[in-house]
């Protein structure tokens, strides 16, 4: 210091202050080797270096710690997308195998209630005539219920006893005994009634505008009233010629005749129309169940083999009851196309966006809560009967002008006949339905809860602006 100092010294007293003020300062070589000293000694501290040291091998252990954490969380990471989708993928297979297992079970059940349903029909009838109209049931004990907006017209079938079908169109009741013989009662003048009582050794019975048709058991078709031969501008034979029949449909005017081997015959008593216009397709053929319409026009129903309903002539769309499966009785409502399902539901599909029968009969259905009750349904072109699983009948009418009161009718006995025996299948299949609709609803909102397929729990794929999973194909639509 006391260098520096002189040196400034002398610098400052053998310069100007001009001169100082370009002068620079430049540390001294003794000052240099000052400063290397410190530093020099400094360094050889003792510790330092294994100080340093540890503060070098700290650091990479933290920083290979740190790596080796990364590594850990991204195995981790990975497993559990494994593990997700190795839950998913199990979860897919065993929904698949729910699905087919439902699916067998629902093949299993349709085959044993199908024709229960079918035959459920039979106990139930509804017609009209002009101003009149009348429903009437099978009881318990065989007797018959009727109900009738002329008090006295069919005052006759409440004598009837050992019945197991009942037709009607308000003007004219008949009923089929458990013997084969046929019971009339109604309007005494009328050809189709006097000759229908002859008849014996029946089975099933229909009743059309102006025919009745008969069933024996040895194939052939008793028919009796206006062109019984058959359409009289047509060489279709009627269904007086038919033989080897199994089954027959009747409505307004078209009969139907099914035989042993599934092959569909029919034939129109249609005034408006030729009969060799209206026949049914050779694809029908073998299906499950038909209805004919109870309207002069031409539209008849099947459910074919692999559970879908179709449609001939002037009846609605099925497209909508096609939409689910479970199909077990296909019918005409006015000519909409309705099916009742094996959990006891019913749906109607209309003649367009705001069909008003179908509001209507939608809105009678769940007012009345009858949804899993249906058991058998008959319609005419002004009302339609229900009979529900516990017996009770119900009267919806398809206009504002119904002859008849409409709601639960009031009998003192059920209508089930000799079905008791079969109720409690149709009811277990009904509680099993809808606790597979109700575990099948909770998957569903599990699915879409985990943004996946509600259907199948498959992961979507972009199409363009939509989403379609990668599995069932359907599109996203929650």
């Amino acid at each position: 210091e006391s260098n520096i100092s002189s040196n400034f010294s002398a610098s400052l007293n053998g310069s100007n202050l001009g001169n100082m003020a370009n002068v620079q300062y430049t540390p001294t070589v003794e000052n240099r080797m000052i400063q290397k000293y410190w530093q020099t000694t400094y360094s050889a501290m003792p510790g330092s270096a294994e100080e340093d040291e540890a503060y070098r091998k700290r650091k990479e252990d933290e920083r290979q710690a740190e790596i080796a954490e990364r590594k850990r969380r991204a195995e981790l990471e990975k497993q559990r997308l494994q593990e997700e989708r190795e839950k998913a993928r199990k979860e897919k297979e065993a929904a698949e195998a729910r699905r087919v297992s439902d699916e067998k079970n629902l093949d299993e059940k349709l085959r044993e209630l199908r024709p229960l349903y079918q035959a459920a029909d039979q106990l139930v009838a509804s017609g009209s005539y002009l101003t009149d109209a009348a429903v009437m049931t099978v009881l318990e004990n065989g007797k018959v219920f009727v109900k009738c907006s002329s008090k006295d017209k069919l005052s006759g079938v409440s004598s009837w006893k050992n019945i197991v079908q009942v037709v009607t169109n308000a003007e004219v009741a008949i009923g089929l005994c458990s013997d084969g013989t046929v019971k009339v009662a109604g309007n005494s003048g009328s050809h189709a009634m006097n000759a229908a009582a002859a008849w014996s050794n029946v089975k099933k019975i229909g009743m059309g505008d102006q025919f009745v048709v008969g069933l024996r058991n040895d194939g052939r078709v008793y028919i009796t009233g206006d062109y019984p031969k058959g359409h009289p501008n047509s060489t279709v034979p009627g269904p007086m010629y038919w033989e080897n029949i199994e089954d027959i449909f009747c409505g307004d005017s078209v009969v139907v005749g099914k035989k042993k081997d599934g092959t569909l015959v029919a034939v129109n008593y249609n005034y408006y129309s030729r009969s060799e216009k209206f026949s049914i397709p050779e694809e029908w053929n073998g299906c499950e169940d038909i209805d004919v319409s109870s309207t002069a026009r031409d539209g008849v129903i099947a459910l074919m083999k692999d559970g879908k309903a179709a449609v001939r002539g002037k009846a609605s769309d099925p497209e909508k009851i096609n939409r689910k499966a479970g199909i077990v009785k296909v019918l005409l409502i006015d000519n909409r196309s309705t099916a009742i399902y094996h959990d006891g539901t019913v749906i109607m599909d209309g003649s367009g966006k705001d069909d008003r029968i179908e509001k209507s009969f939608s809105w009678f259905i769940k007012d009345k809560k009858l949804d899993g009750r249906i058991l058998a349904m008959d319609a005419d072109n002004t009302q339609v009967a229900i009979v529900t699983t516990d017996g009770k009948l119900y009267i919806h009418n398809l206009s504002m002008f119904g002859k008849l009161p409409a709601g639960q009718v009031k009998m003192d006995e059920v209508i089930l006949s000799d079905w008791k025996k079969n109720l409690d299948r149709i009811i277990n299949v009904a509680k099993y339905e809808r606790e597979r609709l109700e575990r099948e609803a909770r998957q569903a909102e599990e699915y879409r809860l985990k943004g996946v397929c509600q259907y199948c729990g498959g992961e979507f794929k972009k199409v363009l602006l939509f989403s379609r999973c990668s599995v069932c194909g359907k599109m996203k639509d929650y």
